[in-house]
């Protein structure tokens, strides 16, 4: 990368994490014992109405183009967003994020097995650096199964993150996302619908919740395959 390709990446991805970690702070408010399934659906499928006003930018004649890879990172999302809300709901919000903020640190990992990419000793002193400096600031104390679940989150923003060089060049970021979304859907209705035979059931404060974090969490998305697309 040129270094104002690599300084515009850096500063998309800081835009996107400032998002994410709103929707983080929203996702914190659900009441214990929130049905996280239907939460996980009630979020996919508001993040892709939110996408329907955009819907001129969607190639319809091609629009399953490249659905294999589409399919494997929209239910290696639905994995990581469940595992995020359990992390968020059972530790602190400091120490579910540090957790999350592993995701480069697997990036890089990911890169060099997918990609072949090579290190220099100095990107991988600065990744392992930062990542140990924001375990020392955030404190994280509370190691669990719950941070079992954020490590996990962490690993599936990791294995989305490297897999958009995968994705067909020619999509739009719109039709990217769109695609993701309504992959989602069939697997997350599912869920919900076991959800909701076990007696739980939609609560007002869950769908605004839902619809906030859709809201930034899809500011993200965006912030990513445009920083990843570089």
């Amino acid at each position: 990368m040129a270094g104002k390709t690599v300084g515009s990446a850096i500063f998309l991805l800081v835009i996107g994490n400032a998002m994410a970690l709103i929707s983080d702070v929203l996702i914190k408010l659900l009441e214990p014992g929130a049905p996280i399934f239907q939460f996980a659906f009630l979020r996919c499928l508001l993040t892709l109405v939110l996408l329907l006003p955009l819907a001129r930018k969607i190639d319809r004649r091609q629009l399953f183009t490249g659905a294999g890879i589409h399919a494997i990172r929209a239910h290696v999302h639905l994995i990581g967003l469940l595992c995020m809300v359990v992390a968020l709901a059972n530790l602190p919000l400091a120490t579910a994020n540090a957790v999350f903020y592993a995701a480069p640190i697997i990036v890089m990992l990911l890169s060099v097995f997918i990609f072949r990419e090579r290190l220099t000793p100095l990107s991988v002193i600065a990744v392992f650096s930062g990542f140990a400096g924001i375990i020392l600031i955030l404190k994280p104390i509370d190691f669990n199964w719950a941070a079992v679940a954020a490590l996990g989150s962490a690993f599936s923003l990791a294995i989305n993150a490297v897999l958009v060089r995968k994705l067909p060049k020619q999509q739009t970021t719109v039709h990217k996302l769109f695609l993701n979304y309504l992959l989602i859907i069939p697997a997350a209705s599912a869920l919900a619908l076991w959800d909701w035979q076990q007696g739980s059931r939609w609560s007002t404060e869950l769908v605004i919740i839902a619809a906030g974090s859709s809201l930034f969490i899809l500011g993200y998305n965006i912030t990513v395959l445009l920083a990843y697309r570089q």
